[in-house]
């Protein structure tokens, strides 16, 4: 496989694999995706359609059992532009004051930025970065990934198996308890999650009143982290161990690979710009990949 090799802003390494893309699956298919390289075991992309720049969750594996899940104060937030960029390595890191553990899942909420960091919720104003503040759901043990509705933010809690919903005042209630719920995504009022432990996909309801439904389609996965809904209703979801980026049909019978790549974790959608963005958690890289509509 040729690659070649360029160098991007703050000495990023941006690398052309020359892969040749695959047949379009599901009505989609993907490009010769950018690697961006330079990151510190990045577990969450989100796009930003306001600005169309790209956050990027930095764990900083530490040393230990439990390396993705130390309160250690060494994560950090990068920010890329939208062709995969490096714009700052650390555009948000935190300090004796506001620390920052191990950033995971993202989402946005008005105008400010929230991410899941192991027993707590983070947010500060997305514009700049300031006015950090903390909310510790009671009974959190390793909080995952977000959504927004536009009202609420939701966080996983894949060791509890709970989907929290936290008010902006803190209050904070259970809206569906999933076995190693991961990924979390809300698309037309409706939320969509995975199991990491049943690899399977939810429709939760977000009254509460309503079981989660499985999709019925386990066999096909390992280890599900992302998950992220395009236009048509096509779902993409990212197996960890498996290796794969998947679409699964709005009908929800289908299962396809996109692309293969290792370890892919917590996947970003630019649907303006039809990107992709999947950051590798253990080889500290993002790949962008061009999303092509058949």
């Amino acid at each position: 496989m040729d690659t070649s090799t360029v160098i991007g802003a703050c000495g990023t390494v941006l690398l052309w694999t020359g892969c040749t893309a695959p047949p379009a699956i599901n009505g989609w298919s993907v490009g010769e995706p950018t690697v961006v390289a330079g990151l510190s075991a990045p577990e969450c992309c989100l796009f930003d359609p306001a600005s169309g720049n790209v956050f990027v969750s930095n764990i900083v594996a530490a040393e230990g059992d439990n390396p993705y899940w130390s309160d250690d104060g060494a994560g950090h937030l990068s920010l890329l532009g939208a062709d995969g960029v490096v714009h700052q390595e650390k555009w948000l890191a935190g300090d004796a004051e506001n620390v920052i553990h191990a950033p995971k899942g993202m989402c946005l909420l008005g105008n400010r930025l929230w991410m899941a960091d192991n027993t707590r919720l983070v947010s500060v104003r997305y514009g700049d970065g300031t006015d950090l503040r903390v909310i510790s759901p009671p009974g959190a043990v390793h909080l995952n990934d977000m959504a927004s509705d536009g009202t609420h933010v939701y966080v996983s809690d894949t060791t509890t198996g709970k989907v929290l919903r936290i008010a902006e005042d803190g209050r904070t209630e259970t809206v569906a308890n999933i076995e190693a719920v991961n990924g979390l995504t809300i698309h037309d009022g409706t939320m969509f999650a995975v199991s990491w432990g049943l690899h399977e996909i939810y429709e939760v309801d977000l009254s509460g009143q309503r079981e989660p439904r499985p999709f019925g389609l386990a066999e096909h996965f390992t280890t599900l982290d992302g998950i992220e809904v395009l236009k048509d209703g096509t779902f993409l979801v990212t197996d960890f161990e498996g290796g794969r980026i998947c679409t699964v049909s709005a009908d929800r019978k289908t299962v396809e690979t996109l692309a293969l790549m290792p370890t892919p974790a917590d996947l970003g959608v630019s649907r303006s710009n039809s990107m992709i963005y999947v950051p590798s958690l253990k080889t500290d890289v993002v790949h962008v990949f061009p999303l092509i509509a058949r």
